[in-house]
């Protein structure tokens, strides 16, 4: 089976703008990685099978991303359900893979996400009503952004709107995501600052119904408000960076270094150094002599273990020569430093086989022809 699939890449970069076709290649070990920074800490013990899940369920006819036969589950609410779990996991991949995204923290509601920042959300004159948040809140080396994404498995609306004047043309999915972006935007101090909005929808295909092939759709409407001065931008996004990587250990098992970053998060940025000795970094080495640095944990079905010991890797070791396949994340300790620098370093895709890192975050998987030990 291909380690990559096919989509068909519509984007446009404004809501009255025709959308550009291209295709793109989908990376399973990427998709599988976004799968698990979507579930880490709340269902961990999915964040594992992803990888698991894309290789068994996908098609191995073709090269576009099919599901086999009839796809994922059977009824309407069903298909809808993991259609939306999709949706998630390939928005996830792509802007932080194509459009220069370093982090997504999902919203949780009308509450202070870091220093006065809040999400707030318009009723719809319309109806009376307040409209659904978007999905997360993201950052790039430009500023913040607001993020909405939606799957999706009903060719036939999406045929019937695609080729239309670009007002029309857009499947529902979309619309009701730009809908979603309009009546939400970010108050910093209680006034509405700028932030780049993206609307991301994912078709996807079946062996059953392969008539219009896999699809991906992006927009990405900017939103007014006042612009955020640079050095309030750049703590901002260092904040969220910080709750980003608390969040990822708290999902790996080191809940005490959990703890000192959430408060470092609120200003007490040496708290951290007090959790260090509840837990020390570590070396792992992989096959083909690479390395795995920091903090470090597995996922699979088997749920999370923390690498603490060699112990722990005689364990992990057993379960893959089992058969088992598992995804490994390491969080380097630099990211626990309060002198960290945001904009260090890249994001990094497709370095090497099954592997991705983002500024001291590393996210590998096995593959067919690699394993982790």
């Amino acid at each position: 089976m291909s380690e990559e699939r096919t989509v068909t890449r519509l984007r446009s970069a404004a809501v009255d703008e025709i959308a550009q076709s291209s295709q793109l290649d989908i990376p399973l070990a990427e998709l599988s990685a976004a799968g698990a920074l979507e579930t880490v800490g709340t269902a961990n013990y999915l964040s594992g099978m992803w990888v698991d899940m894309f290789a068994s369920a996908l098609s191995p006819h073709v090269s576009e991303l099919h599901w086999r036969r009839g796809g994922l589950g059977r009824g309407r609410e069903t298909k809808r359900s993991f259609s939306n779990i999709m949706g998630r996991f390939c928005a996830r991949w792509y802007l932080t893979a194509h459009e220069g995204v370093l982090g997504l923290e999902p919203i949780e509601g009308e509450n202070e996400i870091v220093s006065s920042l809040v999400v707030h959300r318009r009723v719809d004159e319309s109806t009376g009503r307040k409209v659904d948040l978007p999905d997360w809140l993201g950052w790039s080396r430009h500023g913040l952004v607001l993020a909405e994404a939606k799957g999706s498995h009903d060719g036939g609306e999406w045929a019937s709107k695609l080729g239309g004047p670009p007002d029309q043309q857009r499947p529902h999915c979309i619309t009701g995501a730009l809908r979603q972006l309009s009546h939400a935007n970010l108050k910093l101090d209680g006034e509405a600052v700028q932030s780049k909005t993206w609307a991301v929808a994912s078709r996807w295909c079946t062996d059953d119904r392969p008539f219009l092939p896999p699809m991906l759709y992006a927009v990405d409407p900017d939103h007014q408000g006042k612009q955020i001065p640079t050095d309030r931008l750049r703590a901002i996004i260092a904040q969220l960076e910080t709750k980003k990587v608390a969040r990822l250990l708290f999902g790996m098992g080191f809940l005490q270094l959990e703890v000192g970053l959430e408060k470092s998060i609120w200003g007490d940025r040496n708290f951290v150094a007090g959790m260090l000795g509840h837990a020390e970094p570590r070396t792992t080495q992989l096959a083909n002599a690479r390395t795995l640095e920091g903090f470090q944990a597995a996922f699979g079905v088997f749920g999370v273990i923390p690498i603490r010991g060699d112990d722990d890797l005689v364990k992990l070791k057993a379960i893959e020569k089992s058969g088992l396949r598992m995804t490994l994340i390491g969080v380097s300790a630099d990211r626990l430093s309060p002198t960290w620098e945001p904009f260090s370093g890249t994001v990094q895709f497709g370095r090497e086989a099954g592997r991705v890192d983002d500024r001291g975050v590393s996210i590998v998987t096995a593959t067919p022809d690699l394993p982790l030990f």
